[in-house]
C-alpha cells in the first residue's frame, strides 16, 4: 500500500491524494514518467518525483520510522502490508487499576507472526529489551495510551527504532467501537474455551494470586490470557488493512486471511470460573 500512497508527502492531503489517483498517478513509479508533468503540472510533478525517490529508498531499506513520522496517524495502517514480516504484536499486563497509576509491569506478551514469546516480572522481563530490537513495526491495541508509556517508563524509549500501528485508532476509523475483546468477536476472532470470561481486572488478580501464594496455575492462566491478546492482533491488523484498502479508488492486493494460532499454555478453568464471579468487586480496567 505504501507505494500507492502520496499522503505522507509535503503538501498532499486526502483530497489531493485522491485527485492524483483519479488523474492516473496510482503509485510512486508513475511520478517518474514524463506524463506526470502533463497530469499534475511541472512543479508538482518535480516535487512528487523527489519524494517518490526518497520514499522508495526508505522502503527498500526497511526504514518504517520514516513513514510513521510522515503519515497521518489515521493512515498508519498503510505501513502494515509492507512491514508485517518484521512486526511485533505486543500486549502488556500491569498491577495498576483505573483511577490509580498503571503500577508495575507483570507480563509482556509478544507474537512475531510465527512464535509467541512471554516476558515475566522476576524472571526474564529485561529480555524484552533485546527482543524488540529485532522488529521494525510495533502493533498494539491502545498501545499509545497504555502499553508504550508503561514500557518506556520502565526501560526508556526502546521503541525509538520502530514504527507504531495502534489498531484502536484504525478500528475506530472504520466504525468499530469498544475494547479489544468485543471488537475481535465482531470480526470473528473468538477466544478459546472459557478465556472469554477474563478481562483486565482478572489479569491483576491472577498476578496477585501468583505473587502472594505461589499459584503456578494462576501464572499460567495469566500468560495464556496475555498471549491470546497478542496473537489476535495479527488477525485484526490484516482485517483493518484489507477493509481500509477496499475503500480506496486504487487497486491494492488484499492480504490473505490468517488463522489466529492456538496458544498452547494450559489454563485453570476452575480458577477462571471463580474469577468471573469476582469481577464486580474490582474497579473497571480498560486494556
Amino acid at each position: 500500500m505504501l507505494r500507492h500512497s502520496f499522503i505522507h508527502m509535503p503538501g498532499v492531503g486526502p483530497s489531493t491524494e485522491r485527485s492524483l489517483w483519479e488523474k492516473g498517478l496510482h503509485e510512486w513509479g508513475d511520478c517518474l514518467t514524463r506524463r506526470a508533468s502533463r497530469l499534475c503540472g511541472y512543479s508538482m510533478a518535480a516535487e512528487l518525483r523527489a519524494y517518490a525517490r526518497e520514499s522508495e529508498f526508505n522502503l527498500r531499506n526497511g526504514n518504517a520510522t520514516y513513514f510513521d513520522r510522515l503519515l497521518p496517524k489515521s493512515e498508519a495502517w498503510r505501513m502494515y502490508g509492507d512491514f508485517r514480516d518484521r512486526a511485533a504484536f505486543v500486549d502488556v499486563e500491569t498491577t495498576g487499576r483505573q483511577g490509580q497509576d498503571q503500577g508495575d509491569i507483570t507480563v509482556i506478551g509478544l507474537f512475531d507472526g510465527r512464535r509467541t514469546k512471554v516476558f515475566v516480572k522476576g524472571k526474564n522481563l529485561n529480555d524484552f529489551i533485546d527482543e524488540v530490537r529485532k522488529y521494525v513495526l510495533l502493533v498494539t491495541y491502545n498501545g499509545r495510551q497504555f502499553d508504550v508509556p508503561v514500557v518506556c517508563d520502565l526501560f526508556g524509549n526502546i521503541f525509538a527504532h520502530m514504527a507504531h500501528l495502534d489498531l484502536q485508532y484504525a478500528l475506530q476509523r472504520l466504525g468499530y467501537e469498544g475494547g479489544l475483546k468485543p471488537i475481535q468477536e465482531q470480526l470473528g476472532f473468538r477466544r478459546d474455551g472459557m478465556l472469554g470470561l477474563l478481562d483486565g481486572r482478572c489479569a491483576i488478580w491472577l498476578w496477585e494470586e501468583y505473587e502472594k501464594n505461589g499459584n503456578k496455575d494462576a501464572l499460567n492462566t495469566l500468560l495464556r490470557y496475555n498471549l491470546e491478546d497478542a496473537v489476535v492482533l495479527q488477525g485484526l491488523a490484516e482485517a483493518v488493512y484489507n477493509e481500509s484498502t477496499r475503500k480506496l479508488p486504487v487497486t491494492v492486493p488484499e492480504l490473505p486471511p490468517v488463522k489466529v494460532p492456538k496458544v498452547d499454555i494450559p489454563y485453570d478453568e476452575d480458577l477462571v470460573r471463580r474469577l468471573a464471579k469476582r469481577r464486580p468487586v474490582f474497579p473497571q480496567v480498560e486494556i
